[in-house]
């Protein structure tokens, strides 16, 4: 009697602790939500978002937008805290995704549903934005979020940059993945057949313009052809999610500029502010062409960074809060360049990339009020320090 009743206990026990370690599990997946609120996604959006071109002049109608936060909802993967927001497009967009040109007889195919994601790195804090756009085969995407995709659901999930250029794509079936995105350009298709290993499969974008009335309902002109993208799918499963960084394939991933590599000091008398910097690295994997998994690495040299001490709002600029904007803008500068050239269909050269890195970077500093040259005001002022790059501690802390 003493043997079951202490069989029972150890039982009871093991049950009760699995219980609550599943429970702990789900209320720091909970508490987490909390970590990166809808009005921190909508300050970043507003701060951080201008006026978006599209990366492919055929591609049009993402270009104009308004995000719909009062709708907007926190959700969670493994690496990111999520910000997923409704949109309402000037130009609705739409897809028709298969393996041939589209023509007349398929338009009533035509469907699909784009979000917008504000996404901050659990690890690196990094925040960036995408939109993911979801095709439905049986064309039913109201229902699709982010983490559920419901267990019919049959089409494409794929993720682009706000511009449109292509990040990852997933292809479902019976609501599992099937097919994953390879981000490699250029590949010629296997002719074995519709379950062949690898593939290039055709997203055909559309656009209309919709009119909503107060009633809900609404009216919408007929799709009209804007163009056509093409990427290489291969058999396989995964999250169905988006890349686990924007440096995805980079050794960029696991590090970010520390903003201890800036000594901003005021070089006049007007309300200015600046740093120099060098030795700013950039290195990432060639993902395209003969030379795809060729590692691409190089430094940049003498970029000088000014901000204003103090914005027309009163708001003050610190030497440490200077220091934080310049970091996190060279991460996502970084990161810019990673994009457009990671698939190049050629080998970039070093020129053509600095350039690239020195117009993004100047643009990038703009939108904070402030400029990236070779050499600002020309003070002897001016404390050049080579970049820094840490993932120990938050390398944004210099507020």
């Amino acid at each position: 009697m003493k043997k079951h009743l202490l069989l029972s206990s150890i039982v009871f026990l093991l049950t009760f602790f699995c219980s609550c370690t599943k429970n702990k599990s789900l209320l720091d997946r909970s508490t987490n939500l909390h970590e990166f609120s809808i009005n921190e996604a909508k300050s970043w959006f507003s701060q951080n978002i201008q006026k978006v071109e599209p990366a492919n002049n055929r591609i049009v109608g993402i270009e104009n937008f308004k995000p719909d936060w009062e709708k907007a909802i926190n959700t969670e993967d493994d690496n990111y805290l999520i910000v997923e927001c409704p949109i309402k497009f000037n130009q609705t967009p739409g897809f028709l995704v298969s393996n041939t040109v589209s023509n007349e007889k398929s338009n009533k195919l035509i469907n699909g549903k784009t979000i917008l994601l504000i996404l901050k790195n659990k690890k690196s804090k990094y925040v960036q934005s995408s939109f993911m756009h979801i095709f439905s085969d049986k064309a039913v995407t109201e229902f699709s979020t982010y983490s559920r995709k419901g267990k019919d659901f049959c089409g494409v999930v794929f993720f682009t940059r706000l511009n449109g250029q292509f990040i990852n794509g997933w292809i479902y079936k019976d609501g599992k993945i099937i097919k994953k995105s390879n981000n490699k350009v250029n590949q010629i298709a296997s002719r074995e057949g519709p379950e062949e290993e690898c593939s290039n499969v055709t997203t055909n974008w559309y656009t209309r313009t919709c009119f909503y009335y107060l009633d809900g309902t609404s009216d919408c002109t007929p799709w009209i052809y804007t163009g056509s993208t093409t990427q290489n799918y291969c058999l396989g499963s995964g999250t169905g999610g988006y890349p686990t960084d924007v440096y995805n394939e980079s050794s960029e991933s696991s590090l970010n500029v520390d903003c201890k590599s800036f000594a901003y000091t005021k070089t006049s008398t007007a309300n200015w502010q600046e740093a120099g910097l060098n030795n700013i690295r950039l290195k990432w994997v060639w993902a395209a062409g003969s030379n795809s998994g060729m590692v691409k690495e190089l430094y940049i040299n003498h970029i000088v960074f000014g901000l204003p001490t103090k914005y027309a709002d009163g708001t003050t600029l610190t030497p440490g809060k200077a220091a934080t904007i310049t970091a996190q803008l060279i991460d996502y500068v970084k990161g810019e360049v990673y994009y457009e050239f990671r698939n190049s269909p050629y080998y970039p050269s070093n020129e053509e990339i600095i350039t690239f890195f020195r117009n993004a970077m100047h643009a990038a500093m703009i939108i904070k009020g402030g400029t990236a040259g070779m050499t600002g005001t020309g003070s002897p002022a001016i404390i050049f320090k080579n970049e820094e790059r840490s993932n120990w501690t938050n390398p944004y802390d210099c507020n």
